[in-house]
């Protein structure tokens, strides 16, 4: 549109010697509305016209048309949905960021909207994102998980998790490593695909490895043999289970049940959960089925077992915020 301005402009301009007139011609030829004084129009005149009012209207075709497709295709949508996520994350905070949105990273994801925590999905497959653009309560990325950029746009810097489940392990491990160096603080589960990766995973930065194919093997195993134990452990381990679930707490600094045995802590009377085990704060060591003269600190994590009021009344109790 440009060029056939510029061209209609010139021509008129050294054939009528007015650059107003010149500019005036093109415009009226061009946009059809039929304004120009045709009766000072020479053959050329009339033929650079019609060539003009030709390509124009071809142009606006196009224009139409490619209008028209962004607008039924969804890209328009898909813009503007892309814009309202990066304005959440320059906002979010506290969150966690899972790489990789397959059958792993998916269940990671849905499994943290279901406990209402704030998350970020980042994935490089569209037809991926364009399932996740459907749903209001997951944040999304498109981008690689190895890139430094992709990480500190998920902001990486202010998340508690990271959650990398991507499928092949070197890209697992790399994604490792950069969101180590971004932030220190930050804790790290991996998926690997056998149980001898572990300890560069764990080298790398990663403070969990997990194998699918181990724990499905387990699973299996521990449903064919015992069943009704199994079916009570996924029924504790469902959190929209009302009834009763588990749930590990750790002590906050300053906390009254610091420094206290457990029975003197006086957790079980106020809030009426089974302490089932308690991993100590200094040397990680695990206790399960602590007795009642079992000290607690602050940074211990009590394993709890009870119900969802349960567990409001003991986090008020030693004194989260």
């Amino acid at each position: 549109m440009i060029s056939l301005l510029a061209i209609g402009i010139i021509y008129f301009y050294f054939s009528h010697g007015s650059f107003i007139d010149a500019f005036w011609n093109t415009i009226t030829i061009i946009s059809t509305l039929g304004l120009a004084d045709l009766s000072t129009f020479t053959n050329s005149d009339k033929i650079l016209s019609s060539l003009l009012v030709i390509s124009s209207v071809i142009l606006f075709s196009f224009f139409i048309a490619n209008v028209s497709e962004i607008i039924l295709s969804g890209h328009l949508q898909k813009y503007f949905g892309e814009k309202k996520m990066k304005e959440k994350l320059k906002k979010l905070k506290d969150h966690y960021i899972v790489c990789g949105f397959g059958r792993i990273g998916k269940a990671i994801a849905w499994s943290l909207v279901n406990e209402k925590l704030p998350i970020v999905v980042i994935e490089k497959d569209r037809e991926c994102i364009d399932e996740i653009c459907n749903s209001e309560s997951i944040i999304f990325l498109e981008g690689d998980t190895t890139q430094d950029d992709i990480l500190k746009e998920a902001g990486i810097e202010k998340a508690i998790g990271l959650f990398s489940a991507l499928g092949d392990d070197p890209e697992n491990l790399l994604t490792v490593l950069n969101a180590r160096a971004l932030n220190p603080k930050l804790k790290i589960v991996t998926r690997v695909s056998s149980q001898e990766l572990e300890i560069r995973f764990l080298r790398a930065g990663a403070d969990y490895c997990i194998s699918p194919q181990s724990w499905g093997s387990r699973s299996m195993v521990l449903t064919m043999l015992h069943p009704t134990l199994t079916q009570l452990l996924q029924q504790f381990m469902d959190k929209t289970i009302e009834a009763g679930t588990f749930i590990e707490v750790i002590i906050p600094e300053g906390s009254s049940v610091s420094s206290k045995t457990l029975e003197g802590s006086g957790i079980r009377k106020v809030s009426q959960v089974n302490v089932i085990g308690i991993r100590k704060a200094k040397d990680h060591d695990m206790t399960v089925n602590p007795q009642a003269d079992f000290i607690v600190e602050s940074g211990d994590t009590l394993i709890c077992l009870g119900d969802q009021q349960s567990f409001r009344k003991l986090k008020e109790y030693i004194g989260y915020k």
